[in-house]
């Protein structure tokens, strides 16, 4: 896979299995960065507004120390991670679609970091040994993102106990569900125990914020296909990079 994209290949540590999950968890955690910044002077209160700029911007440096590992020298960052073609991402719809109405980036950014732990947890478990500071790397991101999944589980339980905040919740989470139930698809097809448990921990979530998730069938991923709302997206990057084109990013 990586070699037929891209440039420059992964140390010999880390074979194309890999390299597959963590730039796919990279460009993950990437493109919810940016989807996050787009909310910057947004948010429905001023609290909202800085924690999820905050929160934004932990997912950015969790994406560059993926790369890091799958590209340790910046030359083979630069070619491969910051001036690729769009058709070489591998980030999934549930984090390229666009977070509106603002409920709807909610229950994306619940959804997607419930999820998050059990992703590590599966790429650690196959690949610690092999990538390099991949070990250290997953503790490091679970205590940010502990922060993240508090204030997201917080807010939303929050709303869940009112009736009409409730209702748009749920009519987000009816939109949002099947993306996110392909992302948990993914992650039992790399680790059935995983998977197993990060799709009992979003349904307790569920229950526990008195909502609702009755989409649950297996959708298969592929990431080589975009989500309508990503051209957007990858195109604001590819727009950036072409501003300054010596810029070492």
């Amino acid at each position: 896979m990586t070699s037929a994209i891209f440039r420059n290949s992964p140390p010999p540590e880390i074979n194309d299995a890999a390299a597959t999950i963590l730039l796919a968890l990279a460009d993950d955690e990437f493109m919810m960065g940016h989807r996050h910044s787009e909310w910057l002077g947004l948010s429905p209160f001023l609290e909202e507004d800085l924690t999820t700029a905050s929160i934004g911007q932990d997912e950015f440096g969790h994406a560059r120390a993926l790369y890091a590992l799958i590209w340790p020298s910046w030359e083979m960052r630069d070619a491969d991670v910051v001036r690729r073609p769009p058709g070489s991402w591998r980030s999934c719809a549930l984090t390229e679609m666009a977070g509106v109405p603002w409920e709807k980036s909610l229950i994306r950014h619940w959804l997607y970091d419930l999820i998050e732990p059990f992703r590590w947890t599966s790429a650690t478990t196959a690949y610690g040994a092999s990538a390099t500071g991949l070990s250290a790397l997953a503790e490091r991101v679970e205590c940010e993102e502990h922060f993240h999944r508090a204030h997201a589980t917080a807010l939303v339980q929050r709303l869940g106990a009112v009736d009409t905040a409730r209702m748009r919740l749920q009519h987000a989470l009816d939109d949002v569900a099947p993306t996110a139930m392909a992302l948990l698809h993914e992650l039992d097809s790399i680790d059935a125990s995983q998977g197993a448990a990060a799709t009992q921990a979003v349904l307790e979530a569920a229950q526990q914020a008195s909502l609702k998730i009755t989409h649950v069938s297996p959708t298969v991923i592929d990431r080589r296909v975009r989500h309508a709302d990503a051209e957007s997206a990858l195109r604001q990057f590819v727009d950036v990079v072409a501003f300054d084109p010596d810029a070492r990013w």
